[in-house]
């Protein structure tokens, strides 16, 4: 055993195995399948307490498969996990963060949380109408946005599905710019969305985070990513 994986705030599993994908940030964790008897379950908030980590982290499972006795899963860091118990306010004040795509912002996110590891990923929530309007149509902003099909293979037990692109992105144009611009942390990121969950009326989105920077500052030396643990 090497840690301990949790769901909703309570403990799940012991964890067998961890390893980290160092290219991709993509965490595999192995623990005993009959812990966790629907795959659904990992849907919920997910927490990883690993020996090697000085903290507890935030992590979004984004598929599972079962491989004889154990249940493989493969999830992504999002963040250290707070203790929300205290209900105490932030002292930095309400978040206000927005979507903006080639430098125009589109709507309001949600839930946002950032990981400060080398291998950064975020998560956050924008309206199921809002998103449906950026993914949906010929000129959608971001219909070519996605993993591309070679690089990915059909998984039967996804939990977060991967973002494939609506449609072929013409050789006349560039992918768009897509950012997290936060108010309140004078920040933005520059993202690349990787896979998305439909809720009532939100969807989560779960990106890769390319650079975090002052708002203002766009360029490489200016990122503010903590190179922490990996």
């Amino acid at each position: 055993m090497v840690g301990w994986f949790y769901i909703n705030d309570e403990v799940a599993a012991p964890v067998r195995m961890l390893e980290t994908d160092e290219q991709s940030g993509v965490i595999t964790v192995e623990v005993a399948s009959r812990f966790v008897p629907n795959r659904t379950m990992l849907r919920g908030k997910t927490i990883i307490e690993y020996r090697h980590w000085p903290d507890r982290r935030l992590v979004r499972c984004l598929g599972a498969e079962r491989v004889g006795n154990a249940l493989m899963i493969e999830a992504v860091d999002v963040g250290p996990a707070k203790d929300e118990s205290n209900g105490n306010p932030d002292p930095l004040g309400a978040a206000e963060d927005w979507l903006a795509i080639n430098d125009r912002a589109y709507c309001r996110v949600t839930g946002l949380s950032v990981s400060d590891r080398r291998d950064s990923h975020c998560l956050f929530h924008v309206g199921l109408t809002d998103w449906r309007d950026l993914r949906i149509g010929e000129n959608a902003p971001l219909a070519s946005i996605g993993i591309t099909l070679h690089a990915t293979h059909d998984n039967d037990g996804s939990i977060t599905p991967l973002l494939h692109s609506a449609r072929e992105l013409p050789l006349t144009l560039s992918p768009p710019t897509v950012e997290i611009v936060r108010l309140r942390e004078r920040q933005r990121l520059a993202i690349n969305p990787i896979a998305t969950d439909w809720g009532d009326d939100t969807t989560l989105v779960v990106a890769r985070v390319d650079l975090a920077a002052p708002l203002g500052k766009v360029a490489p030396s200016q990122t503010v990513i903590a190179h922490g643990h990996a």
